[in-house]
This record gives structure tokens, C-alpha cells and sequence, in this order.
């Protein structure tokens, strides 16, 4: 899996409303204090061989305490050729990429991870992945 990780905003030539195919918010716990997630992702136009498609994908995380991290980056998502790309089943597949902690897959799937984001998905992937079966059922 090739990941390209950007900290910060995307460049501004991928935040133009034709590229984008759509946002999704989860917010895995109860509790005003606890971290809420929001995905935004956009279409780079890229294939692989295999007919997955390379998304660029934003990811938030908004404490509580109105702290925000934004973390960019590009990731190669085995949408089917049969499902929609802003569909369903694109949506649970993006966030089982961001849900995917050390231990869950390879370990070259983290290479290029900030340590922060690492932290994060270390700490809040099981959190995301349940949330994502209870909002968009099981493949």
C-alpha cells in the first residue's frame, strides 16, 4: 500500500468542489470532551492495475475543547468497479483505511505515518470501526 502523508491543508488545486466526493462525520463516543472524526475525500483520477482507485482522503479530530487535527493524505481504496465512488460502500471503505491500527495489516501500510496520526489510530481505530459497522452495516 503507498501512502503519501501530508500534515496540514491540501494543496489548493485538490480543494475545488469538482474533485471532491464527500464528506462523513463519526463521532464513536458520548461525551462532549471526546474526540469527534470528519473525513473528507477527494478523487485524484488515479487507478491502479488492479481497478482500486487512489483517494485523497482529510482526516479531523475536534476535542472537545475546540482543538482541531487535520491530517492529508493519499491512499489507494478498493472501491469495486460496481459500487459508486461517493456510495455506501466507498464511504465504510474509507474509514476502515483511517480505522486500520498496527497489528491489523502489514506493517509497511503505516510507512510515511506521522507519530501523531499513528497515536491516533492506535488509540481511536477499534472506536471508528465500530462506529462505521453501526452506521454503514457489514460488507
Amino acid at each position: 500500500m503507498e501512502a503519501c502523508i501530508i500534515s496540514g491543508n491540501l494543496p489548493s488545486n485538490e480543494r475545488t468542489s469538482d474533485r471532491k466526493l464527500f464528506s462523513s462525520h463519526l463521532a464513536p463516543y458520548r461525551g462532549a470532551h471526546l474526540p469527534k472524526f470528519k473525513i473528507t475525500v477527494y478523487d485524484t483520477y488515479d487507478m491502479s492495475p488492479q481497478g482500486h482507485t487512489h483517494l485523497s482522503i482529510v482526516l479531523e479530530i475536534r476535542s472537545g475543547f475546540g482543538s482541531i487535527e487535520r491530517f492529508s493524505f493519499r491512499r489507494w481504496v478498493g472501491i469495486p468497479g460496481h459500487q459508486t465512488i461517493d456510495g455506501t460502500y466507498a464511504k465504510r471503505a474509507c474509514w476502515n483505511a483511517i480505522a486500520m491500527r498496527e497489528g491489523d495489516t502489514d506493517p509497511d501500510y503505516f510507512e510515511g505515518y506521522p507519530a501523531e496520526l499513528l497515536e491516533i489510530v492506535n488509540a481511536h481505530g477499534e472506536a471508528i470501526s465500530m462506529a462505521v459497522m453501526d452506521r454503514y452495516g457489514e460488507e
